[in-house]
């Protein structure tokens, strides 16, 4: 089994899971139930057992529309969410990701211009070149962008240029 690694560049803003789950998330505390328990020698009544049906989940409210954890969806719960966010804003994802890490972070900005396509070496893919003067052009789209991220509740610095990847 091999790992293969992506990396692109995304100008824009850094959006963490945490920041996710601080403005939109919603912990679902665990289903449980109490079980009777007795003394195998004696018969006596002990404090009852509490048994876990369903461990405590995470759900996210958004534009009205709740997304929940699903164990045959193709994207996280996140990247849902996250997608949903970038059609509202009308611009683009992209995430960070490892499966060497439990976090994730999205970075979200304008579409990014390409000069040419993927490089693919191996296991490691690029995107293309993104033009200086196309980086240039971005300036009123990403203070548009952040407006809408500030107004959604979160708390953005000035845009970046990030070097996004996936590690699978």
């Amino acid at each position: 089994m091999s790992t293969d690694y992506t990396f692109s560049l995304q100008a824009g803003f850094l959006v963490t899971a945490n920041a996710l789950e601080a403005r939109f998330g919603k912990r679902i505390p665990a289903k449980t139930h109490y079980e009777p328990r007795f003394d195998q020698k004696t018969g006596n009544r002990l404090p009852p057992l509490r048994v876990v049906d369903e461990g405590p989940t995470m759900s996210y409210v958004f534009d009205g529309k709740t997304y929940l954890e699903e164990e045959d969806a193709d994207d996280s719960i996140e990247v849902r969410l996250v997608r949903a966010i970038s059609r509202k804003l009308r611009c683009s994802f992209a995430e960070n990701f490892s499966n060497y890490s439990d976090s994730s972070s999205f970075v979200l900005g304008p579409k990014m211009p390409r000069e040419r396509n993927c490089l693919e070496t191996g296991h490691v893919t690029s995107t293309g070149d993104v033009p200086m003067a196309a980086l240039l052009k971005m300036g009123p789209e990403l203070d548009r962008i952040q407006r809408e991220l500030r107004a959604l509740g979160f708390k953005t610095s000035t845009p970046q240029l990030y070097t996004t990847y996936l590690i699978s």
